[in-house]
């Protein structure tokens, strides 16, 4: 979608004005599934050789994307704030459990200082 190249390209003011206009949320988990057509086994296999490959590094959601790819110090701050905000804003379900460390992930933006 949209919204998920522009958050994977960093460009967190358009993320955060697609996500203000009610564009649907991107789910990073399955957005391959149907790459590999409707057999399940090629799709269960490819899946699998895919996260091998991509490990632990894959984020989840869109606000750990912004939480651990927008940039360092005030302006990391500003940016994954703005996301954050306009998450609320529209209401969205927020995964704050963060899938990267099992730390909460509020915890972890507030200690790399991009609260």
């Amino acid at each position: 979608t949209l919204l998920s190249q522009c958050a994977k390209a960093r460009e967190w003011d358009l993320v955060e004005a697609l996500l203000r206009g009610k564009v649907p949320l991107p789910d990073f988990a399955r957005e391959f599934d149907n790459l590999c057509g409707k057999d399940e086994s090629v799709r269960h296999h490819w899946r699998r050789d895919l996260l091998a490959t991509v490990g632990s590094r894959r984020p989840h959601s869109l606000l750990e994307l912004a939480a651990w790819h927008s940039e360092k110090g005030a302006r990391g701050a500003e940016q994954f704030r703005g996301v954050l905000a306009a998450l609320l804003e529209t209401e969205h379900e927020l995964d704050l459990m963060g899938g990267k460390t099992c730390t909460p992930l509020i915890v972890a933006a507030a200690g790399l200082l991009r609260w």
